[in-house]
């Protein structure tokens, strides 16, 4: 990257274990992992200073032959628990890398979420990096009433307890929002102070059904192959 553009780590977080999809992260589709559709599209997006995948899966290691660019690093024991976070995941490794630390950004973007493309990395940090905003994360519009966030002001806040009863209601369809779980981005500064991307200045990046698709169950990956198979979607 030039030297005046500003410089963002990517976080790619991929442990083995998985209770509802045995080693999720590392099922093939066409025969490349999905880790591999993620990596490839941070890679494309030609926005990230770094590429870090965190992962104790051991066969992921060989994958640095093919991707050069990436850095991989073993995952802490510590952290490979079902109630490990991704915060904790970030945090661990800008505490050992301080030169990670010095980033003016940070990014995570899951593999489970292969639909999220290239173009969606670039215009959502497009988007980030032209709002006064602290944090963005990619976004489907709510259909039930679970973890939903609410746009009040401009940006995204937390509505979790209870259920609305107006979400389904064309007056407020456009201000309840899910987290798809496929990519966040925060100003490192902030992060490292709020040390979440749930900032208090949360802005969403709207994705469709399809691409807002978490291959974290056999249903989701079972309809994946079937648009693949349809050709209703491509890879």
């Amino acid at each position: 990257m030039k030297k005046n553009i500003k410089k963002t780590v990517c976080i790619i977080p991929a442990r083995a274990g998985s209770k509802r999809l045995k080693e999720k992260n590392f099922i093939k589709i066409k025969n490349k992992m999905l880790i591999e559709y993620t990596i490839q599209a941070a890679i494309d997006s030609k926005i990230f200073s770094y590429i870090v995948v965190s992962t104790d899966f051991k066969k992921i290691f060989s994958l640095k032959k093919k991707y050069r660019s990436i850095e991989i690093l073993k995952r802490p024991q510590k952290l490979l628990t079902d109630k490990s976070t991704v915060d904790q995941v970030c945090l661990n490794i800008l505490k050992k890398n301080k030169f990670y630390h010095k980033c003016d950004y940070i990014c995570v973007l899951y593999p489970t979420a292969i639909m999220r493309t290239k173009q969606d990395i670039s215009n959502a940090f497009k988007k980030f990096i032209e709002s006064k905003s602290f944090s963005l994360m990619g976004v489907r519009k709510a259909s039930i009433p679970h973890k939903i966030l609410r746009l009040r002001n401009g940006y995204l806040k937390k509505n979790f307890k209870g259920q609305n009863p107006s979400i389904k209601s064309n007056k407020y369809s456009n201000q309840f929002f899910i987290d798809n779980g496929s990519m966040y981005f925060a100003k490192m500064s902030t992060y490292l102070r709020q040390k979440t991307f749930y900032t208090s200045r949360l802005i969403g990046y709207k994705m469709s059904g399809f691409k807002s698709i978490d291959i974290d169950y056999k249903e989701s990956l079972d309809k994946i192959k079937l648009l693949l198979r349809k050709k209703i979607v491509r890879l």
